[in-house]
């Protein structure tokens, strides 16, 4: 059943030869069709030092390419943070190039980076075990959602245990450096262990040192891949420039 008024209309439209057109769909919009994805890799709980690539997307949920425009040369920045205090940022010491520029997403998932985190400050000091917060922040003009993740730092390995582990064995150990006679040694109050090589010039304080368990005619010993100063959890970060 219809009223007289809509078969009037009707009547009138197929009298003058006017084609009723049903009214389009809305457009889908950055803020409904795109979501900002984010991993950890190779996952949220790694050792002191030891690497983490964390992987950033856009999904776009829509059936057509949406265009997400950026008013420089930084599509998003990534922090690392304890509570509310920011101890690492991508953004640190650099400024972004000022030009305009369009990201064009197609159905699915655009990969838009990979960003290798090595677990340090901004001024360059280990991470310590615990719990930390990986922010990213998208910087679109139109697309800008923020995700965190949450980031663990595993306890190092005591260096008792490092001494009895098995050759090859791949560990953080912190402990306070000392050299005598030329020999590196690293301790935790657990025990002490040789190092292949020193750690930097005048080396004082507690470190972090990434490595492997290596047993050779010369006894135990630890090769040295990476070490920094460790990062008193006390200490106030160096703060991140205002963007």
């Amino acid at each position: 059943m219809i009223d007289r008024a809509a078969f009037l209309l009707g009547s009138l439209a197929s009298s003058i030869g006017v084609t009723v057109r049903a009214t389009p769909a809305p457009r889908a919009t950055p803020g409904s069709a795109l979501a900002l994805e984010v991993a950890l890799v190779p996952g949220p709980a790694i050792d002191v030092l030891s690497p983490v690539t964390v992987r950033v997307g856009i999904r776009n949920h829509a059936t057509r390419v949406i265009d997400v425009p950026f008013a420089n040369s930084e599509t998003f920045v990534l922090e690392i943070r304890s509570g509310e205090e920011t101890l690492w940022s991508s953004a640190f010491e650099h400024k972004p190039i000022e030009f305009g520029h369009t990201i064009s997403v197609a159905p699915g998932i655009y990969q838009l980076a990979n960003y290798v985190l090595e677990g340090t400050t901004n001024d360059r000091r280990a991470l310590a075990a615990g719990t930390y917060t990986a922010h990213i922040a998208m910087l679109g003009t139109t697309f800008h959602p923020t995700v965190d993740r949450v980031l663990t730092y595993l306890p190092p390995l005591q260096i008792e245990r490092a001494m009895k582990a098995k050759n090859g064995t791949i560990a953080t150990i912190v402990g306070t450096p000392s050299i005598e006679k030329g020999v590196t040694t690293l301790s935790d109050g657990t025990a002490s262990i040789r190092l292949t090589r020193a750690l930097g010039v005048g080396a004082v304080g507690v470190y972090a040192v990434r490595g492997y368990v290596d047993i050779n005619e010369l006894g135990t010993q630890f090769s040295v891949a990476r070490f920094l100063p460790l990062r008193d959890t006390d200490e106030k970060p160096t703060a991140p420039p205002k963007r």
